[in-house]
């Protein structure tokens, strides 16, 4: 896929591993001095402890995050950076692992209507304990729910880091600049999806 630039914007890669497999979440930023490497790992920085903070409790202590990886979303041959410090991190979750497809959705959603202004990210690993039916217990759903929000805007030491919904393609034609909007809501219906590509030999 070619180049889009997402003005303003830091790409996130938030790279986990359970046993040989490895899976991963991609998030955007909208943040001041984007192209500035030192902006970049100030946020690699505050992501850590979000997880630390507000993560790691939901999630199974089978899987851990093991790096991020940040990248200049707005100029093709920008920095890209590979971010270890105080990793990795397991999570304390505790009950018998399922497959590694099984998940759920957190969505985002911003003050636009449309599927260019929603975004999503799959819950990385869930336990059978979690589980109620096709659903996740309301617990997790409110843990998790609290956990992104305190993500919709990371202190920085310029203003702040906007997670943010990038769309680069319409009508299925890459658009010329990415459209970027801020996420204003967080959503979860807690009901149960399936990413196959996070099953061993697929790909993550």
């Amino acid at each position: 896929m070619q180049f889009v630039p997402a003005e303003g914007c830091i790409k996130v890669e938030l790279i986990y591993q359970k046993g040989d497999v490895i899976m991963e979440n991609v998030l955007y930023f909208e943040v001041a001095d984007n192209t500035m490497q030192e902006t970049a790992l100030e946020l690699a920085e505050n992501l850590v402890t979000w997880y630390d903070t507000y993560m790691k409790a939901a999630i199974p202590n089978q899987i851990s995050l093991v790096r991020i990886d940040l990248r200049d979303a707005e100029n093709e041959n920008g920095y890209a950076i590979t971010y270890t410090d105080d990793l990795p991190i397991a999570g304390t979750a505790t009950g018998a692992e399922l497959p590694n497809n099984v998940t759920f959705a957190v969505k985002f959603l911003t003050a636009g209507s449309g599927r260019a202004y929603r975004g999503r990210s799959f819950f990385p690993g869930i336990t059978a304990s979690q589980l109620d039916g096709n659903t996740v217990y309301s617990a997790l759903a409110s843990q998790v729910l609290a956990a992104f929000e305190e993500l919709i805007s990371l202190p920085m030491t310029l203003g702040s880091a906007k997670l943010s919904v990038v769309s680069k393609i319409i009508g299925g034609v890459a658009r010329v600049a990415a459209l970027v909007n801020n996420v204003l809501t967080i959503f979860i219906d807690g009901t149960m999806d399936s990413q196959r590509r996070r099953l061993p030999g697929r790909g993550r």
